[in-house]
């Protein structure tokens, strides 16, 4: 009986180390084939053409083809809620981004998935930074003299966003804190009819990306005041951003990631982070990244993570702070 027991004992640890070779084989030889990468924002826009950068780039290193998957809906939650759901083997990657993985688990209270358990941080992409514009008309030319306008005109000034909940919002409830002044939001179905009502002055002010922005900049038909970023735009670079005008922990850079289902092996997602990284740092795909309007940024896996849940922590307060809810 005893010789029996041994050699069982003897069958269950070669049948675990075969599991853990075979194991370890199979991440030796990832990737094998198409990765899924699920942008869970709409095609056309820069979430979608940061991630099509990225993908065309890391398939090559990779040797695999990076399929970018486009499953908009629910404020980009359907996309991560698919991702959450997937095998956790590394062939199913998600952009996650402020609005989903920073704001979302505090703007919706009924997620059937927590983002914060069930994805975890692959790679740093970028960030976008929100640029304070003003209807033309408003007879500001810079951050005190706009301060002094609304003091002197508390209720009378409104301000845009695309939508409950998102950085431009939580920007403008922010300014609004800071800044003591009453100011009241409106919120938009997306960034351009915002920017339309900005322009025709139904609303007076906005927190808007650099990249949408940009062109109506240029063109006149809105006034930049103050970016609301740590550095300035290369693209807006003669305007100054809050900390250089004395308005200290005024960060509300958007930001864009890769995460993946909780549970991918350790040696999967360190090869995905050098890869990514890599791509970042190209030459070509830096300068695609800075004409979308981005700062590309790179992070080792520990900065990345750390930095998911700094943000998680910064978000949720403004979202306490502004009392939005999506569900």
């Amino acid at each position: 009986m005893h010789k029996w027991r041994i050699l069982l004992l003897i069958i269950s640890y070669s049948l675990i180390s075969l599991m853990g070779i075979g194991n370890l084989a199979a991440q030796s030889l990832y990737p094998d084939r198409v990765i899924r990468l699920i942008v869970p924002f709409p095609t056309g826009g820069v979430s979608d053409s940061l991630a099509r950068v990225i993908a065309n780039k890391v398939s090559k290193e990779l040797g695999q083809q990076i399929f970018v998957d486009n499953r908009a809906g629910a404020g980009g939650t359907l996309g991560l809620s698919l991702a959450a759901n997937a095998s956790p083997d590394g062939y199913t990657l998600v952009l996650g981004a402020t609005s989903t993985l920073s704001a979302g688990p505090y703007l919706y209270k009924n997620l059937s998935f927590d983002p914060r358990k069930d994805l975890i941080p692959v790679a740093m992409l970028a960030t976008i930074p929100n640029v304070l514009v003003v209807n033309t008309s408003l007879p500001v030319n810079d951050l005190k003299e706009l301060v002094a306008y609304l003091k002197a005109n508390p209720g009378k000034v409104n301000y845009a966003s695309p939508g409950n909940g998102n950085s431009s919002h939580l920007s403008g409830e922010l300014f609004k804190q800071r800044f003591e002044v009453d100011i009241q939001h409106v919120p938009y179905k997306g960034d351009t009819p915002a920017i339309t009502d900005l322009i025709g002055g139904q609303v007076q002010m906005m927190f808007a990306t650099v990249a949408t922005a940009l062109p109506n900049i240029k063109s006149g038909n809105l006034k930049p005041i103050v970016i609301a970023g740590p550095s300035r735009s290369v693209a807006l670079p003669n305007v100054p951003t809050m900390n250089e005008l004395g308005v200290k922990n005024f960060n509300t850079d958007a930001w864009f990631g890769i995460v993946a289902p909780a549970g991918v092996p350790q040696e999967i997602v360190l090869r995905l982070n050098k890869e990514i990284n890599s791509a970042i740092a190209d030459p070509e795909v830096n300068a695609k990244l800075v004409s979308l309007g981005l700062r590309p940024s790179i992070m080792s896996l520990p900065e990345f993570s750390a930095y998911v849940k700094s943000e998680s922590i910064k978000w949720g307060e403004l979202v306490r702070l502004s009392g939005a809810t999506l569900d």
